[in-house]
């Protein structure tokens, strides 16, 4: 029963668990670290988020702010430059439009502009 609502990334936590006490063990484990184990789980979420294929820019942006949020819970968060390089250096070849339109400019957006972006 728990297998079947975890997410696919927490799964390699819980196999070889043969009872539902033990996986809950783990996922709790895995969730109640402490605020440093959080901090640096979510910093390195944050540098290894990448667009998928297909995927639109809303969705993607939204993910990075998805993981900003969590951030914020646990301790200083990114600067928000520092999310736009990111989002720039982490998007799929079929934006490049969108990132060489920006890279044009003198200024870089604000992080909360980056919707709002005009090609």
């Amino acid at each position: 029963m728990i297998l079947d609502g975890v997410w696919d990334h927490l799964v390699s936590h819980i196999v070889g668990k043969d009872i539902a006490k033990e996986m809950w063990d783990a996922l709790s484990t895995l969730y109640q670290g402490t605020s440093e184990q959080q901090k640096m789980y979510l910093e390195e979420k944050l540098r290894c988020v990448r667009m998928q294929k297909g995927e639109g820019i809303d969705p993607f942006l939204t993910k990075i702010q998805e993981i900003r949020g969590h951030l914020v819970d646990v301790g200083p968060t990114p600067q928000p430059t520092e999310l736009v390089q990111l989002a720039l250096n982490n998007v799929s070849k079929e934006w490049q439009l969108f990132v060489q339109s920006i890279l044009g400019r003198d200024t870089l957006p604000r992080w909360d502009k980056m919707w709002w972006v005009d090609l």
